[in-house]
């Protein structure tokens, strides 16, 4: 008898495990915090590069005017602009190009680029609805 007495007042001192159930505890928001930086990341490398990618477009699109021989029509301008792009799913993005007044020199061509940004977290918190844009603005050389 004596020894259970011992041992039960012995019981809210011991620590053994003690560390595991922490470790357990922290772990967890210390992977969330990781996974969040992964995916902040990851979105802004993306929107990078679609800006990147939206500005050699409009260079393209720019040279390549009603007057060049051989000028661009808004499917090749987003076809140039999507076959870059290596940092997102080509079918998830989505390209405008418009001319102002048309595509003769001294005309403006405004291009915009917009990405519908899949989460790497979506499965745990849902984050659906971030649209990704690049709007790029120039006049046309030839």
């Amino acid at each position: 008898m004596t020894r259970l007495r011992r041992r039960l007042a012995e019981f809210p001192r011991a620590d053994d495990g003690v560390a595991v159930v922490e470790f357990a505890l922290v772990a967890v928001v210390l992977l969330a915090l990781m996974l969040g930086a992964m995916d902040v990341g990851r979105l802004l490398w993306i929107q990078h590069h679609l800006s990147t990618r939206s500005s050699d477009a409009l260079r393209y699109a720019s040279l390549r005017g009603a007057k060049s021989g051989h000028p661009a029509t808004a499917e090749q301008i987003a076809a140039y602009l999507k076959r870059g792009l290596t940092s997102a799913a080509p079918e998830r993005v989505f390209v405008d190009v418009n001319w102002d007044p048309d595509n003769k020199p001294s005309s403006q061509v405004t291009i915009e680029a917009r990405y519908a940004y899949d989460s790497l977290l979506t499965p745990i918190m849902p984050l659906e609805g971030i649209v990704l844009r690049s709007t790029q603005t120039t006049v046309v050389i030839n």
